[in-house]
């Protein structure tokens, strides 16, 4: 990459800093000291025998000095209750110089007793409590239960791994409390989680004592992220058993379980993240640059039945580029809407777009949303794919017809379907080792492949069998990192100028691989997941959710009332005043096309795309929400 192409591409894709800033922030001193109080309750609890065994012996010890010991004898002043206590807390720690009573069994047994049980009292308790109560650390499990006593409608993320840790990080981004909990403190994603100010509670979330730890009842939703389904499931039934009415959001494998649970935890509460990655890998196939894909409702589906899909096209301008000037012009010209202009260097920090006097030069960074051949047309006329690379990669045509797709297993399957399902639709071939891929995967694939090859990727012979030179793109899909990058390396041995999509499990070795490959090549499963787990959390009934300029943006479809804030208003107005983005409408069934004018009235239903706090203002203030769906997760 350029320089200039290179600090755009950090500027929109840089998950370190995101993080580094979360970690500066500083949590609320109320918070604190009111966990501190939390705190101090409880270790008064826990070391409630040793203090009270403390005080009960200074009490006795205290009145046998002011009642019955013989001072004169001693040949010392009477005593005082203070001194009486502190000649007691002497006594306490063999520090004394009274001498013992005479003739008094009783006084000879406490100054006997009393220093015995006094270091044993003073040293095991009372020290562990000052120590407990001013060192965090050392108890860091229950000062974890106390911060986490001092949320209130927050969301509980159950389980710690590479999608919740992202997850977590999109809340915090949209200001939303957050409580972890983990069964194993030496995750590798504990520490992070903890550096970033969240409280991780340690236990099993099926647990009523966990639960209640992390706030169930005060609690806005919970997610639960496990890598297995059975715990999942398991989680969301004891969540639903003590508080029924708490939205709860799973993270299932098995998308057979994903309608059937459903019925019991409420639609669009169950989530698979190769559903939710696998149509951004697949347009990232047929269109370079392509950072995100959303499914329309079903209502919006082509006339064969067919998604229609629209994408997000991240581009650096380059020099020459055709795409150079009036931002309003671009995006009539090409039938695509700006959701973010940075000129060269500029921060991005939810920025509204306004389009009115905006101009684009080169250096400067736009994410444009539409149809996806729009999207590639946009791209092809910048003079380069996306973020700068100097190497023209092959566009889907006639000459290059075909997508390879290595691997076999739940990604790769879906991205297989959601090819199938494009317009127009490319060429399917699929690589796969059949020793490590499951029979009904293949069975399922098979009618929607023009051929299959038996191998292994990473073979040049294979991958020239498959028919590598026809080929416009080739989705990496195994399920090891290491292997998506050897498949990578060896197509562009054969072709250099084959598009590449690689699907990566850990999302900062993505962001380091896009240095290599190109931008918007690599691709976490987590990262394209997550954005959908956090809003659904936040607003019941979401389907799909991206993050863009560290922003949750998610779609719903409205229904346009009389009087309302859409009725009689311009696509344009719309989106100027409330910074929603209308995807798609219909007017009396009909499919209606969106332009700057268009104007809306009673009775139409538009698809949008929202920022996810408003959406959740307009839900607590109307009513015209018909549908949060995009497309159903399992069709």
């Amino acid at each position: 990459m350029t320089e200039l192409h290179e600090s755009a591409y950090h500027t929109l894709h840089n998950p370190d800093e995101r993080q580094r800033r979360l970690r500066r922030r500083r949590r609320p001193f109320w918070r604190v000291a009111l966990a501190g109080l939390y705190d101090f309750i409880q270790l008064v609890r826990e070391a409630r025998i040793a203090l009270l065994g403390f005080t009960l012996l200074a009490v006795v010890n205290a009145s046998y000095l002011l009642v019955f010991y013989d001072y004169a004898a001693a040949g010392v002043p009477p005593f005082t209750l203070i001194s009486a206590f502190y000649e007691t807390m002497k006594m306490m720690t063999l520090e004394t110089d009274l001498p013992i009573p005479e003739n008094d069994l009783f006084g000879d047994l406490l100054f006997f007793v009393t220093p015995i049980l006094g270091l044993a009292l003073v040293f095991q308790g009372i020290l562990n409590f000052g120590r407990f109560l001013l060192d965090k650390g050392s108890r860091r499990e229950g000062w974890q239960v106390s911060l986490a006593r001092t949320y209130r409608d927050h969301v509980i993320v159950c389980g710690l791994g590479s999608v919740t840790y992202r997850v977590i990080i999109d809340l915090l981004e949209e200001g939303y409390g957050v409580v972890a909990i983990e069964r194993n403190w030496q995750s590798e994603f504990v520490e992070p989680t903890l550096a970033v100010g969240v409280p991780v509670i340690l236990g099993d979330a099926r647990s009523r004592e966990v639960l209640q730890a992390a706030g169930l009842f005060r609690a806005r939703s919970l997610i639960s992220g496990l890598g297995d389904d059975l715990g999942n499931i398991e989680i969301g039934l004891a969540a639903r058993r003590r508080r029924p009415d708490l939205p709860i959001i799973l993270r299932i494998f098995d998308e057979d379980l994903d309608l059937n649970l459903e019925q019991t935890f409420g639609r669009n509460a169950v989530f698979s993240t190769s559903t939710l990655a696998s149509p951004t890998l697949a347009a990232a196939a047929l269109g370079r640059s392509i950072a995100h894909v959303l499914p329309l409702p079903q209502s919006f589906r082509h006339s064969d039945g067919a998604t229609r899909y629209k994408g997000v096209l991240s581009l650096t301008i380059t020099p020459g580029s055709e795409l150079t000037g009036s931002l309003r012009h671009i995006e009539e010209q090409m039938g695509v809407w700006a959701l973010l202009h940075l000129k060269r260097n500029q921060t991005p920090r939810r920025k509204r777009v306004s389009n009115e006097h905006a101009h684009l030069e080169p250096g400067d960074t736009v994410a444009l949303l539409g149809p996806l051949e729009r999207l590639e047309q946009a791209r092809v006329l910048n003079h380069g794919y996306g973020q700068g690379s100097e190497l023209e990669v092959r566009s889907f045509s006639q000459t290059y017809d075909t997508v390879i797709v290595c691997g076999m297993g739940k990604i790769g399957a879906r991205v297989i379907r959601d090819l199938d399902s494009m317009r127009p639709r490319p060429r399917i071939v699929l690589i796969c080792q059949p020793e490590v891929t499951r029979e009904e995967l293949l069975e399922e694939a098979n009618p929607l492949l023009a051929d299959r090859v038996t191998g292994d990727a990473r073979r040049a012979t294979v991958l020239q069998t498959a028919g590598i030179e026809r080929a416009c793109a080739l989705v990496a899909a195994t399920s090891d990192d290491l292997t998506n990058l050897q498949i990578g390396l060896a197509a562009r041995k054969l072709v250099p100028d084959i598009d590449l999509v690689l699907r990566v499990f850990n999302e900062d070795l993505a962001g380091r691989l896009e240095l290599m490959f190109g931008a918007h090549t690599t691709f976490s499963v987590a990262g394209l997941a997550a954005p959908t787990f956090a809003a659904a959390a936040v607003v019941r009934g979401i389907s799909y959710a991206i993050e863009l300029d560290e922003q949750l943006l998610s779609t719903t479809t409205l229904r346009v009332q009389a009087g309302d804030e859409f009725d009689q208003r311009t696509v344009e107005q719309v989106r100027k005043h409330m910074g929603i983005i209308p995807l798609a409408l219909k007017r009396n069934g009909q499919d209606v096309l969106i332009i700057s004018t268009t104007g809306f009235v009673p009775g139409d239903e538009v698809a949008v795309l929202i920022d996810v706090g408003m959406l959740e203002r307009l839900r607590m203030k109307s009513q015209r929400l018909i549908e949060t769906a995009l497309v159903d997760p399992v069709t």
